[in-house]
């Protein structure tokens, strides 16, 4: 018998950061998102370049160059956001796109 490969499924643990809870649904519309933990109310929500899909790993906070960042990995590479608002900062492409799964 032949069964079709399932999709890839999110397997992160979500972050709990003071009032945030901060979570990777991926895409273009949302990639990262801040909830108030309390709440489930959209704290801010970041749109990362090229929309990636979520990877699997789970958000770290990292604080750089005098700003604290969520720092995550998707499916095309690493990238950088702003805690407090979601900004993007930075990214780093991976050359294998397999190289996560």
């Amino acid at each position: 018998m032949r069964s079709a490969r399932p999709p890839p499924i999110n397997a992160e643990s979500p972050l709990v950061d003071g009032d945030l809870l901060v979570c990777t649904p991926g895409g273009s519309e949302a990639t990262l998102v801040a909830l108030n933990k309390k709440t489930g109310d959209t704290v801010w929500k970041s749109a990362v370049p090229g929309g990636d899909e979520a990877g699997y790993a789970s958000i770290i906070v990292v604080n750089s160059g005098g700003i604290k960042q969520y720092v995550q990995f998707l499916q095309k590479g690493l990238v950088g956001v702003e805690a407090k608002t979601g900004k993007f900062l930075w990214r780093y492409d991976i050359k294998d796109a397999n190289s996560a799964r």
